[in-house]
């Protein structure tokens, strides 16, 4: 090991040199073609920046089903020997669950009906009665990015995006139809001013964007974006060109 004193003016410095330290491996850059735009080729723009959808369009929904219950007993010179008791579960329509929810749902988020099976007395002999009671529930129904639909009320396996209802063995959801906006995979998440450039006259097709409040560039797809979202996704790009403030992100 080997200590130097290094006078500097005033000031004095204690270096220490290892003497069996190892040798660093430094390989020199290599050369690169650094070409600064012309500046008749920069030019300032106004950008409307759109990122993609991560969160699922959600609008309401209504759950309904419904049992009927018959009930029997039999009688003896009008006394009760024997009863029972049947309860089925009935297929509910769309166009009967939007009508029981605008009876009932209006001011509240779950309604049953409380119908009781009527049975007409007799003196001897089987008598049976039926009612049918339905089940209401509000929630939401959700279309998740990747085109799928989500609900708090069920599994909605099979169901057509498409169509407002779903109509199952044991129940049927309905739901308000989605707004197209709500639908776009993009949202706009501002304005912003940059600058674009083309640093090649050569490849005029090659453009960089910076965008300094976001510290970022971009370089241009020469894929037609509207083109492959609107193959992929069947929607209109203009419908999604909205204010950012009515996007969920």
């Amino acid at each position: 090991m080997i200590a130097l004193l290094i006078n500097g003016g005033n000031a004095q410095q204690l270096q220490i040199c290892y003497k069996n330290v190892g040798s660093t491996m430094i390989q020199q850059p290599e050369k690169i073609d650094c070409q600064i735009p012309k500046a008749s080729t920069i030019q300032p723009v106004e950008v409307n920046l759109y990122v993609k959808r991560r969160v699922p369009a959600e609008v309401e929904a209504i759950k309904c089903s419904a049992k009927m219950e018959t009930k029997c007993k039999t009688t003896l010179f009008y006394k009760e020997i024997d009863g029972d008791t049947y309860e089925k579960t009935l297929e509910v329509s769309p166009g009967k669950c939007r009508k029981l929810a605008d009876q009932y749902l209006k001011d509240n988020k779950e309604h049953q009906t409380s119908e009781i099976p009527k049975i007409e007395e007799k003196f001897v002999g089987e008598k049976c009665g039926t009612a049918t009671n339905y089940f209401l529930t509000k929630g939401k129904i959700a279309h998740t990015p990747d085109g799928h639909l989500i609900s708090d009320l069920s599994h909605l396996h099979g169901c057509d995006n498409n169509k407002e209802a779903c109509e199952m063995e044991t129940q049927t959801i309905i739901w308000e139809a989605f707004d197209p906006v709500q639908l776009c995979p993009y949202v706009k998440a501002g304005s912003y001013q940059g600058l674009l450039a083309h640093p090649s006259e050569d490849e005029p097709e090659v453009a960089y964007l910076i965008l300094d409040a976001l510290q970022a560039a971009f370089l241009f797809s020469t894929e037609p974006m509207e083109d492959k979202w609107n193959l992929k996704l069947k929607f209109n790009f203009r419908d999604c060109q909205q204010d950012p403030k009515e996007n969920n992100l």
